[in-house]
């Protein structure tokens, strides 16, 4: 039993410990080779690294006091007479002398603060010229009225590289000019070049775009082309730091970073690798493979005297297997290990008293397995210390365990945590204070078998002494079944509490969700109301003063200049109207009004409307006659197919469009087929993204936005509709919307002609609380030959009216007004003092579902921000 009790953990060899003994020593020595050589390594990288910090930070100063020479020399140039004078000639011959003195300059440009080139010293004067395609760094220099330097402008066609460095001129504290000069990027690549003081240095400049602005060598080769995605990882947003990588062809280097002061470009300076670290490292190679052959050397002579140690203690070995097996060890001698032999000879006395002892113990131990072995219960006995020295028949079968797997163990392996590792301490505290919390008493606990299962059990444990060592027998009952019956009453009703209580905390969550959910959405239906009134009110402003300022200039030069101020603004409008859709359906902000209508007239009136259009693009737009009704919002269905067949004129180059409606199955289709481009299958589904369009990679916006078909998604999904996509490439597209079908109703018609004078004179009366666009309006009316009644609110416009002893033909009014009045109220006061209903129409840049609902609610015409003057003449109609 006590052989059986002693560790199964395999010891070490003699031959092992001499082995470890010349690693012990010898390790120690190798491993401080390698921190000192290691500490060299990164010295040496330190230091290169710090040069280069020291490099890149005086390059830097170099770049930054150029530039401060360059801006110098401009503002110099801004005090010339001329630009006081607003003589461009005089300021063009000032700037040609000027850029004879500086050769590292490309041409000198005076710009207004709008990006408008007035002189430009490469082109000749009076000739026409482009705005400054330098945009971001004009719009930094109006910001901030200081000094800026754009990022490199690459090569096109018909100029050269440049780098653009721009000073304001201001007069009065209001920016006058912009005074720019390009320089030739060539010029920082020479000043880079010419400070290269060692063999592989390479500096260059990083301007804001990430480009490669200037190289200390081929210059040529790197412009422009952008920096490793490396670099901007490493860089980050420091303003100066060190790198390692490979350069665009490929050379690993170390090097560091310097932002500039006057410019947003980083300055960098690098070495090859190679250059500076592979020497090092192949002196760290040959030191290494130097100390693993001196390793080599001791491990093998270690193991030459390992051998001869070895065969004497093997010998001692098998010794000790005879005396296992009840045979006594013979004593022979000549051990050549005087230590060796003398343990020999000791174990060979004492073998003989074992072999006695052991017969002893052989009779006792068959004994006691006859009476513990028959117990129902198990029975286990332990040490002080816990160890195992019983395992009885009823305990294999309890824990699973075999009685010699558990033998000289802990007892503590029958339990599971935190029994385990509280028992030793629980025994500890046994011995010390004689408190008894189960011996003697009994108990219930927790035990754990060998398959890591727990199971409950009864415990009794009783203390005992044998030859002065104390021991203690626990006898052990498995009581599953009992415990069993009472856990699952007691989980029945814990799993019903449980239950109640995650309902209950369920619906109060669901409670709160629905409360935020509702507090961000009137939240989000107000900013989109707020934006949409905000951003429409400037450029409705606009729109009335290009029209002024283009009947103005009509037969003057400047007047195409005005044409395409006016083209900006629709594609501007169009791109708000676009976004601001988009925005609204997303947040939910639009809600439909369903209800039962005539397809035919809608199609008519749409076919009438882009008939004109088609025609003029040498397109034919054919409307296929119907008397089928649909359900769906009348509006909202427009917008949808307004926006296809937009879509189809913008993408057929010959042929035609067709509408036409299909009923079938209780449902109705409405389809706009056109022999377009055609959609490949691949993109039927991203036709209907954002910003998505098909060979319009330069963003030409007379090929749309790309919102169009987006929001045909959101308002076919809003109502319910399903819209779906035919194509061909080459052949052309079905695009379809499918809606409810009702029955077909009788038609009210209008009994006659539509009143239309746009040249005939009336009274208007226009209301906005905002001078400015009050003003463009009247100013663009009165141009007409319309007689104007301008007011900021009702009163004023009353007291006018009364004056003047008329009636207006038509009211047009803001629908936002001061003191919290609306457009809605003013109107209504006018009527109240003319004692008639006149024409009237409310202008507003709130989209909010409530107050389409409030303007139309009273009758009035609802026209949103901005509106364009060829709609504004047909609003003028009733005043005609």
């Amino acid at each position: 039993m006590l052989l059986k009790m002693v560790s199964r953990q395999q010891p070490m060899s003699l031959h092992g410990y001499l082995l470890r003994l010349v690693l012990v020593t010898l390790v120690p020595m190798l491993l401080l080779g390698g921190m000192l050589i290691g500490w060299l390594v990164q010295q040496q990288r330190e230091a290169v690294e710090n040069n280069m910090s020291d490099t890149a930070e005086a390059l830097a100063l170099i770049v930054d006091r150029e530039l401060e020479a360059t801006i110098d020399a401009l503002r110099a140039l801004t005090r010339t007479a001329a630009l006081s004078t607003d003589d461009p000639a005089g300021f063009y011959e000032r700037a040609t002398l000027a850029l004879t003195q500086h050769p590292s300059w490309t041409n000198i440009a005076l710009v207004d603060p709008s990006g408008r080139q007035i002189v430009n010293t490469a082109v000749r004067l009076g000739v026409p010229l482009p705005d400054v395609p330098q945009r971001d760094a004009l719009q930094r220099l109006i910001a901030t009225r200081q000094p800026t330097v754009s990022d490199l402008v690459a090569a096109t066609a018909a100029e050269r590289p440049s780098i653009t460095v721009m000073v304001p001129v201001q007069r009065d504290g209001n920016l006058r000019y912009v005074l720019s000069a390009a320089v030739d990027p060539q010029t920082w690549s020479n000043l880079l070049e010419g400070f290269e003081t060692r063999s592989g240095l390479i500096a260059a400049i990083i301007d804001g775009r990430n480009s490669i602005a200037a190289r200390s060598r081929d210059h040529a080769e790197y412009l422009g082309r952008p920096v490793p995605d490396w670099f901007l990882a490493a860089r980050g947003t420091a303003d100066t730091g060190n790198y390692r990588g490979a350069t665009l062809d490929g050379v690993e280097i170390i090097g560091a970073f310097h932002r500039t002061q006057r410019a947003d470009w980083t300055l960098v300076a690098a070495t090859p690798t190679e250059a500076v670290l592979n020497p090092l490292n192949r002196t760290v190679v040959l030191a290494l493979g130097l100390g693993l052959v001196l390793l080599g050397v001791s491990l093998a002579s270690a193991a030459v005297f390992a051998r001869r140690l070895a065969h004497p203690v093997r010998e001692l070995a098998a010794h000790g297997g005879s005396l296992m097996e009840g045979r006594p060890i013979r004593y022979d001698g000549g051990v050549p290990v005087r230590e060796i032999d003398d343990l020999h000879r000791v174990l060979a006395e004492a073998s003989a008293a074992l072999v006695g002892a052991s017969e002893s113990a052989a009779h006792a131990e068959a004994r006691y397995r006859a009476i513990v072995d028959t117990a129902v219960d198990a029975i286990v006995v332990i040490d002080r210390i816990g160890t195992l020295h019983s395992f009885n028949r009823a305990a294999e079968r309890i824990f699973g365990y075999a009685a010699e797997e558990v033998m000289g163990r802990n007892v503590s392996m029958l339990m599971p945590d935190p029994d385990r590792s509280a028992h030793d301490g629980y025994l500890k505290r046994y011995h010390r204070t004689g408190e008894r919390r189960i011996i003697g008493i009994g108990r219930e606990v927790t035990g754990q078998r060998k398959d890591g299962s727990v199971f409950p059990l009864e415990l009794s444990v009783a203390e005992w002494k044998a030859d002065g060592e104390v021991r203690f027998t626990g006898i052990v009952r498995d009581i599953t079944a009992r415990r069993t019956a009472a856990e699952a009453l007691l989980t029945a009703k814990e799993a019903a509490e449980q239950a109640m209580e995650r309902a209950l905390t369920a619906a109060d969550e669901a409670r709160r969700e629905k409360t935020r959910a509702e507090k961000a959405e009137r939240a989000k239906t107000q900013f989109l109301a707020a934006a949409s009134h905000d951003l429409r009110q400037p450029v409705q402003s606009l729109y009335f003063f290009a029209q002024v300022l283009g009947d103005k200039l009509h037969g003057h030069p400047g007047h195409e200049l005005v044409a395409s101020m006016g083209h900006s603004l629709d594609a501007l409008k169009l791109l708000l109207d676009g976004l601001l859709d988009v925005s609204r359906l997303d947040a939910g902000a639009v809600e439909p009004s369903v209800t039962e209508c005539a397809v035919g007239p809608l199609l008519d009136r749409l076919a009438a409307e882009y008939g004109p259009q088609a025609k003029g693009q040498g397109l034919r737009l054919r409307v296929v006659p119907t008397s089928l009704w649909a359900r769906t919002d009348p509006m909202l269905l427009e917008r949808i197919l307004r926006n296809l067949i937009e879509n189809a004129l913008r993408y057929t180059e010959r042929g035609g469009v067709v509408v036409g409606c299909r009923r079938g199955n209780g449902a109705l289709r409405i389809e706009v087929a056109d022999s377009g481009v055609g959609v490949p299958e691949e993109l039927q589904q991203a036709v209907f993204e954002e910003f998505f369009q098909i060979g319009n990679q330069e963003r030409d916006r007379a090929k749309g936005l790309g919102l169009g078909l987006a929001i045909v998604k959101r308002l076919a999904g809003l109502l319910g509709h399903t819209i779906a996509l035919r194509s061909r490439p080459g052949e052309g597209s079905v695009f379809s919307v499918e809606l409810p079908s009702v029955r077909p109703r009788a038609i009210l018609r209008r009994s006659g002609p539509d009143r239309a004078n746009d040249d005939g004179q009336g009274l208007v009366v226009v209301i906005d609380d905002e001078a400015i666009v009050l003003l463009s309006l009247r100013t663009l009316l009165e141009q007409w030959g319309y007689e104007v009644v301008a007011a900021v609110s009702a009163e004023e416009a009353v007291d006018v009216l009364h004056g003047l002893g008329r009636l207006p033909d038509l009211i047009i009014a803001d629908y936002r007004l001061r003191e919290g009045r609306t457009g809605v109220e003013a109107i209504r006061d006018i009527h109240g003092v003319c004692g008639v209903r006149i024409p009237a129409v409310v202008l507003t840049g709130d989209t909010a579902p409530e107050r389409i609902t409030e303007i139309r609610g009273a009758g009035f015409r609802l026209v949103h921000k901005p509106i364009t003057p060829h709609i504004l003449r047909e609003l003028l109609k009733p005043a005609a």
